[in-house]
């Protein structure tokens, strides 16, 4: 019973206010957990593959650190540092919106 009350709750909310997607701005459903739809979480640059044990970013040539920290190694303040997706376009948008919307 509680759970239908929330769910009724949530939807006319939604009438009023819809969810929708941060990126793209299509609608979500209304017991969505999340900002972004399957279309743009899809479209995000995921990072597969081979790593930098350093910074995270992707190896297109093998080893063990990318060119940038084993030319700078010792300018970084950190030991380890891993993302899931690259900071460009789509991603980018994101942590930018987040950051600075109200």
């Amino acid at each position: 019973m509680k759970y239908k009350l929330k769910t009724i709750l949530l939807k006319i909310i939604a009438l009023f206010f819809p969810v929708t997607c941060s990126l793209c701005g299509d609608d979500l459903h209304s017991l969505s957990n999340t900002a972004i739809c399957n279309k743009c979480k899809e479209s995000l640059p995921l990072i597969k593959g081979l790593v930098c044990q350093k910074c995270g970013l992707p190896l297109c040539d093998g080893g063990e650190f990318c060119r940038e920290c084993r030319k700078h190694s010792k300018e970084y303040n950190f030991d380890k540092m891993r993302s899931v997706y690259l900071y460009k376009d789509l991603t980018r948008r994101l942590i930018l919106k987040f950051k600075y919307s109200t």
